[in-house]
């Protein structure tokens, strides 16, 4: 369902925003209330940068 969810609309997702992190580059999604994906989007693909469990 989710990589359904990136493929069709994955500008839905908020911005990353962090302070040692790019401004505008980076969106994320919560998976499951556990992991948190961290993505770019790179004209019509979605590359996923990292997968990171959150507690």
């Amino acid at each position: 369902m989710r990589k359904k969810y990136l493929e069709v609309s994955p500008e839905r997702n908020p911005w990353l925003a962090d302070p040692q992190i790019p401004e505008w580059k980076y969106r994320k999604l919560l998976l499951a209330k556990r992991y948190l994906l961290i993505y770019q989007i790179k004209g019509d693909t979605v590359h996923v940068d990292a997968v990171v469990e959150v507690s």
